[in-house]
Formats: C-alpha cells, sequence, structure tokens
C-alpha cells in the first residue's frame, strides 16, 4: 500500500508541481535558506532572490 502511495504521489508531483528556483539544485544551504524565507513571506517574494 505504501510503495502505490510514493509511486501516485510522485506522479502527481512530476505532473503538479511548481517549478521553483530552489528545486532546481541540490543545494542543502539553498533549500534551508528558501524554507526560512518562505516561512515569512510569499514564493513570489522569495523567487527574486533565487534568479
Amino acid at each position: 500500500m505504501i510503495p502505490n502511495f510514493h509511486r501516485a504521489l510522485r506522479a502527481w508531483f512530476r505532473k503538479s508541481g511548481r517549478d521553483l528556483p530552489w528545486r532546481r539544485r541540490y543545494d542543502p544551504y539553498t533549500v534551508l535558506v528558501s524554507e526560512f524565507m518562505l516561512q515569512q513571506t510569499t514564493v513570489a517574494a522569495v523567487i527574486p532572490y533565487f534568479e
């Protein structure tokens, strides 16, 4: 049951997930900073800092 859910979730994310700048990199620091910034403001306000 869990592997099916995992597959379904990954398929949904590939289809529906937004293309965000911090998802293009695999740098833990970038992910951490984006998480901190997103706690304080909106995605639209954070995106310019990563481009």
